[in-house]
């Protein structure tokens, strides 16, 4: 079984216990644990089941951010720590001239939207 299959069962039946060779995972409340085989030294968290998780997006050149928007998909631009816009499609006129120069040159581009393709 992969470790994802033990997670999906884990949050399924949380009474499971998984042993592999010296340890063995469980679920206590809404964390899951590692733990010696025998179970009788102190347990380590391994992570908190209600932890939100944000996927690290891998930036992509300008070129294909703006072809990912054309084909529907939500883009995001960077241009400072403080200055970081998402695009959507679905709304008109998001992008200035101005805005798409300084963009291009400067910005740093990211595909928000992967789900659809």
């Amino acid at each position: 079984m992969k470790t994802s299959e033990m997670i999906t069962e884990l949050e399924k039946n949380p009474k499971l216990i998984f042993p592999n060779g010296d340890f063995c995972l469980f679920r206590q409340g809404d964390k899951i644990l590692l733990q010696d085989k025998d179970r009788t030294g102190v347990p380590m968290i391994l992570f908190d089941m209600t932890t939100d998780w944000q996927p690290v997006r891998e930036p992509v050149p300008w070129y294909e951010a703006l072809q990912a928007w054309v084909d529907g998909k939500k883009i995001a631009c960077q241009l400072s720590e403080k200055d970081r816009r998402v695009h959507d499609p679905k709304m008109c006129g998001s992008m200035s001239y101005e805005y798409m120069k300084t963009a291009i040159n400067n910005g740093t581009w990211y595909i928000e939207d992967s789900s659809n393709g």
